[in-house]
């Protein structure tokens, strides 16, 4: 929590240093060891990917494997930053969770807002679910909560961050999957 709001904190300028990136990594209770990413090599992303098919988050787990997005930044963009003529996704912001508060922020770094090609495979999966989000609109009615974000529940409603997390590793386990953080998803992309 002091993390988050120390990071809150530099991105407004009103500190230079967060002193929580100092602080060493705390031991994992159980094995006494540092929590270190999980590999996932392109055998266990495929069957990440096929556990995920016909769940809500799908396109999310899909979309974070493809670019290595952190959490932030995937809750965080909208579809005014997907250019499908120029072929161009910008990552231009962030929604992060300060206790109880959705709070949308700049990215991380200002090399995180560049374009990155749009590839034929998230290009196909931005436009399903962008069909698929208008005939949510339309099931919903006027219960549906209108925004520009990409990455929301059936209803229009935000993912939390935490929330998505915890959603992702409860379908892992009801399939059988060894439970990975949804960030060990973004080290996948690098490997």
């Amino acid at each position: 929590i002091f993390r988050g709001v120390l990071n809150y904190a530099m991105l407004n300028d009103y500190i230079t240093l967060n002193v929580a990136d100092i602080v060493p990594v705390p031991k994992n209770k159980k094995t006494g060891k540092k929590s270190v990413a999980k590999k996932i090599d392109l055998n266990k992303a495929n069957k990440i990917i096929k556990a995920f098919e016909n769940e809500e988050l799908q396109p999310v787990v899909q979309m974070t494997l493809m670019y290595g997005f952190r959490r932030s930044e995937l809750l965080g963009l909208k579809w005014s930053a997907v250019d499908f003529d120029a072929k161009k996704i910008y990552v231009e912001h962030t929604i992060v969770k300060y206790n109880s508060i959705i709070a949308e922020d700049d990215t991380k770094t200002d090399e995180s807002e560049a374009g990155l090609p749009l590839i034929d495979d998230a290009r196909e999966l931005l436009l399903e679910l962008k069909a698929q989000q208008e005939e949510y609109r339309k099931l919903f009615g006027k219960e549906y909560i209108e925004n520009d974000y990409i990455f929301k529940h059936p209803d229009g409603t935000l993912y939390r961050p935490d929330s998505l997390t915890r959603s992702f590793q409860r379908v892992l386990k009801r399939k059988g999957l060894e439970i990975i953080r949804f960030h060990d998803l973004r080290h996948a992309t690098a490997s």
